[in-house]
């Protein structure tokens, strides 16, 4: 994991998954390229991250900052991601892992609690979300479909109890 470079939306955006590319060109208007929108995602985030694999082929690109305008609460964290297949299919179990160890942490010190909308049809991504901590909070209906609010609050450690 790297930080991401616009340039990194233009290495992944040909592979992206069918349903993370559904979401981003729903979320997001102005530009029919797939790419750029991926660019775009990373130039307004906070911060951004490349996953890529030893060879340097990026398979996800993932970001986070302060949710300050929206359907949802301000002051609240978002989070997104989007993928290749081949991200969920060979590296599922180590992505898991670093982010449990390491990413959720760090989030977790960042926010009080932080989330996304996902679209209901995209179950890899729900379903990582839910074994990563996360809760369904409440169904949403934008853009004409079905999505689902993920979020996460502080998680509180074994000695803060």
């Amino acid at each position: 994991m790297s930080t991401a470079h616009p340039d990194d939306a233009f290495a992944l955006g040909p592979a992206i998954r069918a349903v993370d590319k559904k979401e981003l060109h729903l979320g997001w208007e102005g530009d029919d390229d797939t790419s750029t929108l991926l660019s775009t995602c990373i130039e307004v985030s906070e911060v951004s991250y490349s996953i890529s694999d030893e060879a340097g082929t990026i398979h996800g690109l993932w970001g986070h900052g302060h949710w300050v305008q929206g359907p949802v609460q301000a002051g609240l964290g978002y989070v997104w991601m989007l993928t290749d297949y081949e991200l969920f299919d060979k590296y599922a179990v180590a992505m898991t892992g670093y982010a449990r160890r390491v990413v959720f942490p760090y989030l977790d010190r960042t926010y009080g609690s932080y989330g996304n909308f996902v679209l209901s049809e995209n179950l890899v991504h729900s379903r990582w979300l839910l074994r990563g901590g996360f809760k369904r909070a409440a169904p949403v209906n934008m853009f004409g479909e079905s999505w689902g609010l993920y979020l996460r609050s502080k998680q509180p450690r074994k000695y803060d109890v």
